[in-house]
């Protein structure tokens, strides 16, 4: 039987939005999208998920990649638009 997961757990999944802002505002954008992905592979609950009616559940890895893009398309837009697939 799995347990479900509690409030804290929810609440570390929202706290990683200001944690990705704080990331990106004091590191190069590179070194902070390593640091998000990997903090955020270690650090957050698993099984916890946001279900949002029309969209997939949103989960750790799901908003960990949502942040850094997000976060990229801030910090590095001229990289990210000059860069090239491959």
């Amino acid at each position: 039987m799995a347990a479900s997961p509690n409030t804290f757990a929810y609440i570390a999944l929202l706290l990683w939005a200001p944690v990705s802002l704080v990331a990106f505002a004091f590191l190069r954008p590179p070194v902070a999208c390593g640091v998000l992905m990997l903090g955020a592979v270690m650090f957050l609950p698993v099984g916890a998920t946001f279900d949002i009616v029309g969209m997939p559940p949103l989960g750790k890895e799901e908003l960990a990649g949502l942040f850094v893009l997000m976060g990229g398309m801030v910090r590095a837009r001229r990289r990210l638009i000059s860069a090239r697939p491959g």
